[in-house]
Order: C-alpha cells, then structure tokens, then sequence
C-alpha cells in the first residue's frame, strides 16, 4: 500500500517536516508566551518592592526626621544633641549621628566614639556627604566604611537649606545589616525570586552589590528595576528556576511532541484507510481470474481521467486473443492462470505507469494508453506487447497458438467516454476481421 509505493514517501515527508516545523513553532510560541508572562509578574513584583523600600527608606531616614530641630538656628545644638541622643539611645541600629554646619563637622554623637571628628572639613570625608551640598537634596549611600572605626553602614545624608542656600546637612550612619534586613528583600525570596541589588558609586566608576541571594546566578536576562538615591541603584530579579523551568520546558515538549506523533499517526491511519477503500472499490472491479479490470471498472477509471484532464491523449488498445477458449479448454487451471498473470506482468512491463486494462470476456482485453497513439513510441510499445501473447499449446499431437489480433481507437476522435470508445473499438475489429476473411 502507502509504504510500499516510493513516491508517496515524498508527501509524507513533507507532512512529517510541516509538523514537526509546526510542533516546533507551537514550543516557542509557549515558551515566549510563558516567559512574558512571568516577566511581567516580576516587573509587578519590582514595582511593589520599590514602593515598599521607598516607605521603609523614609522610616529609616533619621537625619531628616532631625531636621525639625533646626540645628543651624539653634546655635548651641541642644534641641539637635537631645534628639539625637534619644535615637541613639532607642535605635541601636544607628553608629552615629552628626551635624556639618556649612562645611565644618560640628557635632557627632557619640561623643566618646567620634568625637575626634569634630571640626573636620566636608571634603575630608567621602563625596557622598559634599554630593548632599551640590545637589542640595536627600543622599542615601553605602554601604561605606567609618573613618574611625571602619564600621559599614548606610549614610543618610539631608542638606539644611535656606532660601536655596547651603546652611549644613544633618548625617545618620546606620548598621548595613540592619538596613539590608529592613529592604524587604524577602519578600522577594518568599516570591519565588532570586535577587541582586547593587549600585554604582556616586562618580559613576565601580558596580557595588549590595545584597545577593545567590553569587553563582547570571542575572544578565533578568528583569531590572533602577532608581536614583541620587546614585543609580539596580535591582535584578529572575525566577529561581529560570523563566522557564525545567518542569515546564519538559511538559512543553512532551506535549507538543505527543501532538506532533499524533497528528503524524492519524494521518497515516487517514491515508491507509483511504488507500484501503481504493483498494476495495478497485477490488470490485477486478476481473479475479487476470487481474485486470471488469468492463465496469475500466470505464469508471477511464472515465474519471476524462474528466480530470478533458485535453488528455488516449489511445485504447483492443485485443483479441483469438483461439484462447479452445485452447484453454484443454489446459489446466494453473496454465492458464500462468497465461492471464503473464499477460499483467507484460502490460506493466511494456506501457507506463498510469495505464489502464481490463478483460472485457473471455478472449478479450482492452487497454487505454495515455499517449498519442501517433506517437512512434505508443505504436513500438503495442508492437512489443501483443507479440508476447502468443501461447503456444500441443492438441492432440498438433501445435495450437492463441493468435492475438487488435485495433486501437483514439480518444476523442472516436468517442468522448470509454463505453463508447470500446464500442467503436468492437465494431472496428470485427469490420476489420471481416475484411481480412474475405481477402483470404
């Protein structure tokens, strides 16, 4: 059936690579679909988080909480000094509290710890703290490391302006642990994320990670969220098992390929079911003894090809194998069974694919020939199959021979459909044989 004819390989492999193109596509299409969405679901995270650090930032801002003392009126900084040592006192997550009054180091609490530092100049501690007077706003940084002592800590620095002038700045250093814990970066982790914060120093120069979950991980395809504090911070989130996980990518895969097998099967169950009734419907016309087609047959199929190509060349052949019944009286059912099959094989041998032959009685065959019965290979290839009809038998001591006879008629020059072609066929022979009588 399908498999064993080689050009019917050539449209089943072109379905196998349109499916499996199409399997493959569908794959991507899923995966692409799936990692935007998980993006998106980080894009929404990074914005809750970012709202949420911007709050807890606030909380933590304790030198612009300071700021309602007004340390650059209050000459003798008592109001600042009270405040500042009752946060000391309350928050132990705070190292140090100071006031630069223009660009001189003032005060700094606690005392006993830092107060070497007083009368220091702004340009002797880090840029972060002149960066809070150039641009005259709030400066978050760090981590960065105390002069005295080489603590890290986050600097929270609030410039005191007057009328657009540069009064002095108000610094709170707090632990980097406790500012860490206090990001929310777990909510993060309990999402399902892992993360790296990092940022660049206030020149622009050197990337600092603040916080990883985990130093191994490329974050160059994660989801990114910058802000300025004023220097640029990023956050990186991706997926701890990627934007598309292993699980997923397995799934996809079982399931697009399942899909693809599936297809591929039902569409060769298609094809054999429909070669199978092909087969039936050509099983039902077939003469059984020959093999070849029934008169109903040969007119179907011959007709159907009418039909599809009305400009098509055809030529039948009829041929009458005169003497056959006599002498296949006398022979046994395998000879002349043996006969008829050779009779097939010399039709498939000598004309080409696609030719149609049926045995019309007992000692008559028709075959249409889709050539131009002109043409001398049309006329060489009937020359060569009606020799190799001759059956010679011995009778009663005498060599017998069913001697094949024939004529042809040309479609449509002597019929518009098969039925009519084999009659005008029929009555040509006989007027033909007549003829050939008379002159003996």
């Amino acid at each position: 059936m399908f498999f064993k004819d080689k050009k019917k390989w050539i449209p089943f492999g072109i379905l196998i690579v349109f499916v499996i193109g199409t399997a493959v596509l569908v794959r991507s299409e899923i995966q692409s679909a799936s990692v935007q969405k998980r993006q998106k679901e980080a894009q929404t995270a990074l914005s809750f988080f970012y709202e949420n650090l911007s709050v807890n930032f606030e909380k933590l801002n304790y030198a612009k909480q300071l700021s309602y003392t007004d340390p650059y009126l209050d000459k003798d900084l008592t109001l600042f000094e009270q405040a500042a040592l009752r946060l000391l006192a309350e928050y132990s997550a705070i190292e140090a509290i100071a006031y630069f009054e223009g660009d001189t180091l003032t005060a700094v609490y606690p005392k006993e710890e830092y107060g070497e530092a007083v009368g220091k100049e702004l340009r002797e501690f880090s840029y972060s703290y002149t960066l809070a007077k150039v641009i005259k706003d709030g400066v978050i940084e760090g981590p960065e490391q105390l002069g005295v002592n080489q603590k890290e800590v986050f600097l929270f620095l609030y410039p005191m302006i007057e009328e657009n002038e540069y009064k002095g700045e108000i610094a709170a250093a707090l632990d980097r642990d406790y500012v860490i814990s206090q990001m929310g970066l777990s909510f993060l982790k309990e999402a399902g994320y892992d993360y790296e914060l990092w940022r660049v120093n206030s020149m622009g120069e050197n990337k600092n990670v603040i916080a990883v979950s985990d130093s191994t991980i490329d974050f160059s395809d994660a989801v990114k969220f910058t802000f300025s504090l004023p220097a640029v911070w990023t956050l990186s989130i991706i997926p701890e098992n990627g934007w598309f996980s292993v699980k997923q990518r397995v799934a996809v895969n079982v399931c697009c390929g399942a899909a693809a097998l599936l297809v591929i099967a039902l569409a060769i169950l298609a094809w054999r079911i429909t070669e199978q009734k092909r087969e039936l419907y050509k099983a039902g016309y077939t003469e059984p003894d020959s093999g070849l087609y029934t008169v109903e047959g040969f007119c179907d199929f011959v007709d159907r090809r009418i039909g599809k190509r009305p400009q098509t060349s055809l030529c039948v052949l009829y041929v009458r194998l005169s003497n056959f019944r006599r002498l296949s009286g006398a022979a046994s059912r395998e000879g002349v069974l043996a006969y008829l099959g050779r009779i097939r094989g010399s039709i498939g041998e000598n004309f080409p694919a696609g030719t149609l032959a049926a045995r019309l009685g007992e000692e008559v065959i028709a075959i249409a020939l889709f050539e131009d019965r002109e043409s001398g290979a049309a006329e060489e290839m009937i020359e060569e199959f009606v020799l190799q009809l001759f059956w010679k038998r011995s009778m009663n001591g005498k060599k017998e021979f069913v001697n094949p006879e024939y004529c042809t008629v040309s479609y449509p020059a002597d019929g518009s459909h098969a039925a009519e072609l084999l009659r005008h066929a029929a009555e040509r022979f006989e007027r033909e044989f007549k003829e050939k009588e008379q002159m003996v």
